[in-house]
């Protein structure tokens, strides 16, 4: 994977890149492991953006095999190493019909094997054999978990995880490292994530209760995500934005919202974005309270759609809309 390349160059000392978008770049749990440890070393880099990749997923064999052929060592590293003997491993490869192949840390003399030759593709069973060296040598969580354990100690402000397939076990994971070592973080997206469990839910209110994030985007993802994060609302006394559009979220929700801000009285709350759901008149009535109240002084951009009809809309609710 080409990020790991670019995980070793931030890592590197005197290295001063702050911003880093490796957004839809195919890269797995490989490229999220280097980039968790080169963060350890970096302190320059603000921004980090790794939306649609799959970093809580493995490899996909073909993948690796792929970049065997191509003998792209800033990849998974040289198949063929400058200490080898070269006429041996001719000799290796002539004999046998496949090649061994080092795969960077922790797969390194790993001894995946894959065909000589990429124009006669590869077979299910070698591909099977591969997927479960992989499984044996790494675990999926492995790219996030260390991930989230170098954000404490790095100078990134910004991370972007949108689209990742990130699940429960993810999310906890973010939360025990987030919640233990806050670090500089401010801005999380996990938007256009989908997993709806309960656990999930709660560990993410944990999250916003004892972390100092400033900004959160939700979008997309479900009602039940979106639903504990309007209920932190009332015990977070940082978070800045919101953003639970796209999420199913009905009348009751913005009700809660409501008396979650009710409660804070002092929330330092500007923008809360729920554009995207179905709020009738009702909803709407809630969101006209809210302004009128002022039960969240600082509220600067409040976004919503409605599914009522403009004559329903409650006196005041253009303004609040």
């Amino acid at each position: 994977e080409a990020g790991v390349a670019v995980a070793q160059v931030l890592g590197q000392p005197g290295c001063q890149l702050r911003h880093l978008d490796l957004t839809a770049t195919r890269i797995s749990a490989i490229t999220a492991v280097a980039l968790g440890q080169a963060l350890r070393k970096n302190r320059s880099l603000n921004t980090l953006l790794l939306g649609e990749n799959r970093i809580v997923q493995l490899p996909e064999p073909q993948v690796l095999s792929n970049c065997v052929y191509d003998e792209r060592d800033d990849v998974l590293g040289d198949p063929y190493p400058d200490e080898a003997d070269e006429d041996a491993v001719e000799g290796d490869r002539s004999a046998t019909g496949i090649t061994p192949v080092p795969v960077a840390r922790p797969l390194v003399n790993s001894g995946l094997m894959f065909p000589s030759t990429a124009d006669s593709g590869v077979s299910e069973a070698v591909l099977q054999q591969v997927e479960e060296e992989i499984a044996a040598r790494y675990h999926r969580l492995e790219g996030i978990e260390t991930l989230a354990s170098a954000l404490g100690a790095s100078g990134v402000t910004s991370l972007s995880l949108n689209a990742c397939g990130l699940d429960t076990d993810s999310i906890k994971i973010l939360r025990d490292h987030l919640t233990a070592s806050p670090g500089s973080l401010k801005t999380l997206s996990l938007a256009h994530n989908m997993d709806g469990e309960e656990a999930a839910s709660i560990a993410l209110k944990d999250i916003l209760v004892h972390n100092c994030l400033e900004s959160l985007d939700l979008s997309h993802t479900n009602s039940v995500l979106a639903e504990r994060a309007v209920l932190a609302l009332a015990h977070t006394a940082r978070l800045l934005e919101l953003n639970v559009s796209h999420c199913e979220l009905h009348d009751s929700t913005v009700e809660e919202a409501y008396r979650a801000l009710m409660v804070r009285k002092t929330s330092p709350l500007r923008a809360l974005r729920l554009s995207g759901n179905s709020l009738s008149k009702y909803g709407l009535e809630s969101l006209t309270a809210m302004v009128k109240h002022s039960v969240a002084p600082a509220l600067e951009t409040l976004e919503a759609d409605s599914v009522a009809e403009f004559s329903e809309w409650p006196d005041g609710g253009v303004e609040a809309c």
